[in-house]
């Protein structure tokens, strides 16, 4: 190992190294569940690097096989996520950081590496962001930034993992086909934090983000109730907008 591979290896797991690679991603996003999210703006979380390659490793296996080829060959030489290859992602994210371009801001769930997971399969797969993956893990990036859409697919599948995490039980069966738990979990229409997925703070030191109702978490009741409906109890409902532009907090469990 040469001087410069020693360096770049312990500069690759320095805290302080990330926190300045992902700072552009922080600053277009507004914060870590603070800016304006939607359907296609996600809330910015985190998902650990290994989980995100076990997925990504399992769903590309196959195809790998039928072509013997690795998985790093194939994506470091296939252009994607708008346009870049694996190489040119690792450069690009070295020289300016992990910056969504200006052109595809709106549509950052196609750049941010994301997932699909099933609440009633126990499952999870990748789901966009490959190239992006393999390009942070191949640096060293201890996690990656991340999000996961629903899925009501009910049967096992060979090209995705048994989650590593307990799903949260608001995505369990009840509540209102229009409530929050069901466009943020089991209908997949809305781009949802992993550590709001599995209820748990799943990177250690980074919290976990909840949804906000006038400045208060939302109750399972809230969230499973019909979204614009008055719940049982008289507790705010959550509107189809708060769905449309969500609020989110940090929240460190003790």
């Amino acid at each position: 190992m040469t001087a410069f591979d020693a360096g770049w290896s312990i500069l690759k797991i320095d805290s302080g190294y990330w926190d300045e690679i992902y700072a552009p991603l922080y600053e277009q996003l507004g914060g870590r569940g603070m800016g304006t999210t939607s359907h296609s703006i996600p809330a910015l979380d985190f998902l650990p690097t290994d989980v995100a390659m076990q997925m990504l490793e399992h769903y590309q296996r196959p195809h790998m096989e039928r072509h013997n080829e690795s998985l790093s060959e194939s994506l470091a030489e296939t252009p994607g996520d708008h346009g870049f290859n694996t190489e040119q992602l690792k450069d690009l994210i070295s020289a300016h950081g992990f910056r969504i371009p200006e052109k595809t801001l709106n549509r950052s769930q196609y750049v941010i590496p994301n997932f699909e997971f099933r609440p009633y399969s126990n499952q999870m797969q990748q789901y966009e962001g490959r190239h992006r993956t393999l390009a942070l893990a191949e640096m060293g990036a201890p996690y990656i930034p991340s999000f996961g859409r629903g899925s009501t697919w009910d049967r096992k599948q060979t090209s995705a993992i048994d989650v590593p995490f307990e799903f949260n039980p608001v995505f369990g069966d009840g509540g209102s086909r229009y409530s929050m738990a069901s466009y943020y979990g089991r209908r997949g229409h809305y781009s949802t934090p992993p550590s709001f997925i599995f209820g748990q703070e799943i990177v250690p030191g980074m919290g976990r983000l909840v949804p906000m109702v006038d400045g208060k978490e939302a109750t399972f009741e809230q969230m499973r109730t019909h979204a614009d409906y008055e719940t049982a109890s008289g507790l705010p409902a959550v509107s189809h907008d708060w769905m449309r532009e969500p609020q989110w907090s940090v929240v460190f469990d003790d």
